[in-house]
């Protein structure tokens, strides 16, 4: 049977280990089959911890990590001329790169010697139209808001198509693919007021989207997509956006 690992465990395609009832009640259904591990990605040493709880139950190798952790404030959602000061600015570019570029970047390392012992790989790392410029550029006339997080996630591409060289450089079988998976809802019932929900499925629509994705409908769509991809592939970026074989 295929291991995978899915980091984010907040919401959405993960949830919080401490609170996520569904999830452990899931994993108490799967007979064992299904692990939960507390880690934090910018926690480099929680990270390694991790690397070995998945090591012991799947004999030393890994056959998909899927990087799904990231990042958005909703609540500082302005253009780069838009922010109150430098500084502020600054702050947010940092705190998105670490979280949105940095932190992927670490687990992808940690989980590679795993990745390395299993026959045939791959890393998946969850991207966003927000990093997808020629999106950015056309959807609705432009897409200025949220661009910290934007940014990150471009980088963050570029960060797999890196990897990719570097495996095809030393002959590696690890197929490396960074996923635009949609605009999945990962918001839990109560987060949102009746007047910001309404405001969320405004920007939904802006977007391009008639709603959002739950979490499940993303992950059922990008499952048989995974499988496909092979070692010809490692490195793109696949986005959701013109891609017919996607709906």
């Amino acid at each position: 049977m295929p291991s995978y690992v899915v980091t984010g465990a907040s919401r959405g395609i993960g949830f919080d280990p401490s609170t996520a009832t569904q999830l452990h009640e899931l994993a108490k259904s799967a007979a064992g089959t299904i692990v939960v591990v507390k880690a934090d990605i910018v926690d480099n040493a929680a990270i390694a911890e991790a690397v070995k709880v998945v090591a012991e139950h799947t004999g030393g190798k890994l056959d998909v990590l899927i990087n799904n952790a990231a990042a958005i404030d909703s609540t500082k959602a302005w253009s780069l001329d838009a922010w109150p000061s430098s500084d502020a600015l600054e702050e947010d570019l940092v705190n998105n790169f670490r979280m949105n570029a940095v932190a992927p970047i670490h687990v992808t390392n940690a989980f590679l010697p795993l990745l390395r012992a299993a026959p045939a790989a791959k890393a998946i790392t969850i991207s966003s139209g927000a990093g997808d410029s020629d999106f950015v550029r056309n959807v609705a006339g432009g897409w200025a808001a949220h661009a910290g997080y934007g940014m990150a996630k471009a980088a963050l591409n570029v960060a797999v198509a890196k990897y990719a060289a570097s495996m095809r450089a030393s002959g590696g079988k690890i197929v490396f693919l960074a996923i635009s998976p949609g605009i999945v809802d990962t918001s839990k019932p109560g987060d949102r007021t009746p007047e910001e929900q309404a405001g969320y499925e405004s920007f939904v629509r802006f977007l391009g989207a008639e709603r959002a994705l739950t979490p499940v409908e993303s992950v059922s769509l990008m499952l048989p997509l995974i499988a496909r991809w092979k070692l010809e592939d490692s490195g793109a970026f696949i986005s959701q956006y013109g891609n017919k074989e996607w709906v």
